[in-house]
């Protein structure tokens, strides 16, 4: 019986530890740059959010 609730503790702990770790996470939303002309994509950090523009021409990107 003792080895049975041992068991189950350990499993519960187990568990809160995961739930916690998952629950944690910093999820990063990415953004791309994708041209389809020139067949290209770059991914672009979200620390350069609101930072930037992008502005296409025919022959260049500013």
């Amino acid at each position: 019986m003792l080895r049975v609730k041992k068991l189950l503790v350990s499993t519960l702990i187990l568990l809160m530890i995961l739930s916690i770790t998952v629950g944690c996470q910093v999820k990063e939303t990415k953004d791309y740059y994708i041209n389809e002309k020139y067949g290209f994509t770059f991914e672009i950090p979200s620390s350069w959010q609101g930072k930037f523009k992008v502005i296409e021409n025919d022959k260049s990107i500013e």
